[in-house]
This record gives C-alpha cells, structure tokens and sequence, in this order.
C-alpha cells in the first residue's frame, strides 16, 4: 500500500467514518465528475470492471457497493470522499496529502544535511 494513498482502492483504505450509503451525493456527484473529464458511462463501466448498466443507474440513484465506489472513484480521479461527502473534499483532501508528503520531504533534506555537517 502507497503511504499516500490518494486514491482509495478497498474498504480497507477509506476512513470508515465515511458515509457511503449517500446515494443522493453519490449519483449527483459521479455523473459530474464524469462529464467534467469528458467520460462516457461505457468508458468508466469498462475501466472499472462493471456493467453499463450498473453505471447508469449509479447515475440514476442506485447505492453501489463500497469496493465498487472505490473503483469508480478511481476511474474518475477522485477520493471516494469526494462522491458522497455534500461538501467539495477533493482540493481540501489533495492539500492535506500534499503538505504530509512536503514534510516528509523537509524531514528527509534536514537529516541529509545533519549528515554532511
């Protein structure tokens, strides 16, 4: 598992406060995200392992799975977080990663040049 794992894959890896049975976020927000980044319904079904037609009625309403929402958010380059929170968590969530990886790196640089002191 990547330490910064942008994008969850598995139950595992999401916060397990995370409300997945939203189904009224979840089917607003993947049929947004699609059309933001110019995908069809048979594009993301094929990329994420499942059927047209379990695509559009995601779309339409229907709660998938959690491994399945995983997959689909991966599709569309986004947390899970961001398919069923009501709040835009996706520029809030890539900062946090980014600082915790921006540190790392600090932390690495400063031990190098105790090193070579």
């Amino acid at each position: 598992m990547e330490k910064y794992p942008l994008f969850p894959t598995s139950k595992s890896e999401t916060d397990t406060t995370t409300p997945v049975n939203k189904p009224e976020m979840f089917y607003v927000r993947i049929k947004e995200e699609r059309k933001r980044i110019g995908m069809t319904q048979e594009r993301i079904a094929e990329r994420s392992d499942v059927s047209d037609d379990a695509i559009k009625r995601y779309e339409k309403g229907k709660s998938p799975s959690l491994d399945t929402a995983c997959k689909i958010a991966n599709v569309l380059g986004v947390p899970l977080q961001a398919l069923v929170s009501d709040k835009d968590l996706s520029h809030e969530y890539y900062l946090t990663q980014i600082i915790k990886i921006l540190q790392d790196i600090q932390k690495m640089i400063s031990q190098e040049l105790e090193r070579y002191n």
